[in-house]
Formats: C-alpha cells, structure tokens, sequence
C-alpha cells in the first residue's frame, strides 16, 4: 500500500480501520488508529489502488464510516458522498442489493443426508486475503465447496491467480470434480472476495452453484458491485447465511439476522458482520471465522463450546489483535481474554494472510498464543489438510 503524503485529490472508498501494531502493548484499549482508503472503478477488478493513512500523524479526529466514499489528496480528507460518481455507485448497488433480495427471498439450502467421507481442505496462498477449498466424498462422488476468494493482494498489487489454478487443477486431477457447488462468503471486504470474478470466467461456478452471501449489507464498492452484478447474470442461488439457515454440514455460529442499513454490525464495522460459518464433515469440523473482531464475539453466543468441539480453527482478521481479544465473555468458572482460550482445544489453527501487509498483522501476541499455526504464506501456492488424521501438506 502507498502512503503518499501529497496525492492529487481524488475519490478514494474507505476500506476500514486498524490498529496500529506498534500499540499493541496496549491491548486492553481497541485504538483503531490507522485507515485504509481504496481507489476503484466498476470497470476492472484488478485496477485498484489503497493508501495507508496514520490518523494521528494526519491530524484526523472524526473517523469516517466505512463504506462511504471521501476526497483525499494526502493531507486532509472530505465526505465525497454528494460526488456524482458515489451517487451513482450507490444507487446502483442499492437498487441490485434490493432486485436480489426480491428474487432470492426465502431461499433454502440444500441438504446433504448421504454419509460422508474422505474430507480435505485446501487454503491457498493468496498473500494478503483468504481463499479455502474443502472436497469430500458423498454417495461415491466428490464435492467442491470454498470460503471466500482472493486472487489479488491489493497491499503489494501482487496476483495470485496461478496458485488457484494450481489447487484447482491438483484437485481435480485427484478427485476428479471441477465445480464449486457452495460458494460461502464471510463478508464482503475486497481482500475476501475479488476472486470470484475468477471463479465465473474459469467455470468453476455457474447457475447450480449456492452462492452463501449477504447480499443486504449496503457495501457499495465499485468492485464489489461488479462482482455483485456477474453473480445475479449467471444466475445463481443465493442464500442468506444466518443462523436459521444452517444445515448438518454447515452450522452457521453468527449472525442470527442479516446485517444491512438498518441492522448495522457491531460498532458499524464491516469485519463483525463476518459470518462463523462452522463447517462439519465426517465428524471433525472447521471454523472459519473471517474477520470479526472483538465487538463482533461478544455477539456470539455459546462460542466456546462450538470451538472446543472444531477440529479445526481459522484464526480472525488475518491474525490481528482485533480478531483475537475477548472482552466481555462471561463462561461460568472460567476467565475467557482470547479466542486461544476459546479455542485452545484445537488441532490446527490456520492463518491467512501476510505477515506485514499492513501495520496489525500478524500480531505477535496472536502467533504466540497458539501451538499449531500453519501459515498459508509459508506454502508456494497451498495448504493441504486430511481431516481423517490431521496430515497436512505444504505445496
């Protein structure tokens, strides 16, 4: 990411804020005091430009709510929300969120009631993102699901699409499946979907495939849209991830109700309207988490259980500090200050990402708190992992 101090003003997205990992002493006081800005157009994908912003060493006070757009020229930064551009941006995905919400209403996944075998996960190397491939075996036939995708680290600009294409091309030639057919998508940060752009013009998804996604969260990013309008032209299902939608295989830990403009996430943040999506097959399970952060677990009801019982834990927020500090979690005869202590049960913690993508990650504190970390950077393009004995593979 650039940082700039003198940038011709322009029309900049705000992507989020982070803590800055030289304050993480302090870890009892969430100072969220760094921020990302995005440049994009619906017109390319790939075409985007982020800016690290000290909001101390700017002088910046008033945080600006992330998802609207702002004019910024390295010194001082104004609501951009009346900007022609951001009009229309808005009310384009405003009027594509409200078609889909029409016409995917009340739509039910489907189950899965054959015994299952064989499982295996793939997390590949995508630098700063999270993309995860799970096969198994039903009824003699294998099945393809993925949480999240990124192909592309806009911190470094770097693309990472041949590592896809190497999972995928490996997985086929051993299981011989070549469709997704659940698409399930924690939330809607670029570095967690950009990728499935990909996926559309590979065929690795089409019409058949259930696309797991909250489609209500008023996101209205030039990318993202994009993305949103590709996935609406090939028709695919969508289903909302929520609580009550959960399945055998899926158990949906958080949210309970869609987040959208009038049901705001926690603390308004983005990363806390990530789903837990609690992926159980062939009795062991994986939990994949997103990047909820602190305000979004003290949400999450009966949490430690769930994650004592996952065989298999994805570490939040690429390995902030913000994904991992517990606050307020009240677990009778126990003292519960991380996810490592609601998660200390598990074989394998996976954690994606890029260690110094930007300032938060990876935490120190985060690394040392678990026993088990396999890091998709530390792989050339994947991370495998057999379920039915833990045996896991860099390649």
């Amino acid at each position: 990411m650039k940082n700039e101090r003198y940038l011709e003003k322009g029309l900049y997205f705000v992507h989020g804020y982070y803590i800055n990992g030289n304050k993480e002493e302090d870890i009892n006081v969430l100072n969220r005091d760094q921020m990302i800005l995005m440049k994009d157009s619906i017109d390319d994908i790939y075409n985007i430009e982020a800016y690290d912003v000290n909001l101390r060493e700017m002088h910046i006070q008033n945080q600006i709510p992330q998802g609207e757009f702002v004019y910024y020229n390295g010194q001082s930064l104004q609501t951009a929300e009346d900007d022609p551009n951001s009009i229309i941006y808005t009310e384009l995905n405003r009027q594509l969120a409200n078609i889909i919400g029409y016409e995917n209403y009340g739509n039910q996944p489907e189950e899965i009631s054959e015994q299952i075998s064989d499982v295996h996960s793939y997390h590949v190397n995508v630098g700063h993102g999270n993309c995860s491939i799970i096969v198994f075996c039903c009824d003699g036939q294998y099945n393809m699901w993925m949480v999240d995708c990124s192909v592309f680290d806009f911190t470094d600009k770097h693309d990472f699409r041949s590592n896809l294409k190497k999972c995928m091309d490996d997985i086929s030639e051993k299981f011989g499946v070549g469709k997704i057919s659940k698409l399930l998508i924690t939330h809607l940060h670029y570095d967690h979907i950009n990728g499935i752009e990909n996926l559309i013009k590979n065929g690795w998804i089409d019409k058949d495939t259930e696309v797991w996604m909250n489609t209500q969260y008023p996101w209205k990013q030039p990318t993202y849209t994009r993305i949103l309008l590709q996935l609406k032209a090939l028709g695919v299902k969508f289903i909302d991830p929520i609580v009550s939608n959960s399945t055998q295989q899926i158990n949906i830990l958080y949210p309970n109700i869609s987040f959208n403009k009038k049901n705001v996430a926690p603390k308004n943040n983005i990363n806390n309207a990530s789903v837990l999506y609690q992926i159980c097959l062939g009795k062991k399970s994986m939990l994949f988490t997103g990047d909820i952060e602190t305000e979004g677990w003290e949400h999450v009801r009966l949490c430690i259980s769930h994650l004592n019982h996952s065989t298999y834990y994805c570490i939040s927020h690429h390995g902030s500090i913000t994904g991992h500090l517990r606050s307020d979690c009240v677990i009778p005869y126990m003292v519960i200050g991380t996810l490592a202590d609601c998660a200390g049960l598990t074989k394998i913690q996976v954690l994606m990402g890029r260690d110094n993508a930007y300032k938060g990650i990876f935490s120190k504190k985060v690394i040392s708190d678990f026993n088990n970390i396999l890091k998709t950077e530390d792989a050339v393009h994947y991370i495998g992992i057999e379920w039915c004995n833990g045996r896991n593979v860099l390649k």
